[in-house]
């Protein structure tokens, strides 16, 4: 995440915490970068269109009115292009200050329904946090799991123990 990236969404989540519509934010967020698609991506970096008639086609859309100034802004600064990293720094702040935690696990093959509730009960009570899991199945990992959360990765499958064992052995 990009450092502009997140002092946009710190700002966002600050005035959206001011006006109580932290979460009415993020929905239309979401929306929003959803429904870009290249003919409005397009339009939006084209250089060659002023700012004005872009930030004139801002307000006929039905956006929160922080919303929308928030994108003005956006557009008056050359910033468009960051659009998604800020969206994903603003839902990281949320998540911290409604304290969840969200971690990748890694896995050869999905994990049961089981397995995942006993992980979400193990974090949960280390961490005193919610935890929200994504399984992500990666076809290459032999058995194991490898976990992703807040900046570590804690790899626990059988490639890594291999190939910290393989570069013991050739030093």
């Amino acid at each position: 995440m990009s450092a502009v990236a997140n002092q946009y969404a710190v700002a966002l989540y600050e005035l959206a915490l001011e006006a109580a519509e932290e979460t009415t934010i993020e929905k239309a967020f979401k929306a929003f970068t959803e429904a870009l698609d290249d003919d409005i991506k397009a339009f939006f970096l084209n250089p060659r269109v002023r700012k004005k008639d872009k930030q004139a086609l801002l307000e006929t859309f039905k956006l929160p009115v922080l919303f929308c100034d928030f994108l003005k802004v956006v557009i008056e600064h050359h910033r468009f292009l960051d659009l998604k990293a800020i969206y994903h720094a603003y839902v990281s702040l949320l998540e911290s200050q409604a304290k969840i935690m969200r971690i990748r696990v890694v896995s050869g093959r999905p994990l049961s329904e089981a397995r995942m509730a006993s992980l979400v009960k193990q974090y949960e009570q280390k961490y005193r946090r919610q935890v929200l899991l994504d399984n992500i199945v990666d076809p290459v990992i032999v058995g194991g799991l490898r976990f992703e959360f807040e900046g570590l990765v804690l790899d626990d499958t059988i490639n890594a123990n291999l190939n910290r064992l393989t570069s013991r052995l050739t030093r």
